[in-house]
């Protein structure tokens, strides 16, 4: 069964529309592929890759990377963080 399907309330939860999502470690493999399903969904995406990583202009169509949002930034440090 599903981890979603657990939650109480899941059906209300998956209906739910999110206007943005922020996605760390977006140069990571789980990562592009959330972003890209976000896309695909039209949702608003932010794109946080670590410092020296793929920023989605290298991993998506010219297209789709014109869509996101993009910081580079170590998540660890507080005025990274601030910056987004």
């Amino acid at each position: 069964m599903s981890p979603l399907r657990r939650m109480p309330g899941w059906r209300r939860a998956a209906r739910r529309p999110v206007s943005r999502l922020l996605v760390t470690g977006a140069d990571g493999f789980v990562g592009r592929w959330l972003v890209r399903e976000a896309l695909r969904r039209e949702h608003d995406v932010v794109a946080v890759t670590g410092p020296g990583g793929a920023p989605p202009a290298a991993w998506l169509a010219p297209d789709a990377a014109r869509q996101v949002a993009t910081f580079e930034a170590d998540m660890t440090r507080p005025e990274d963080r601030a910056r987004i």
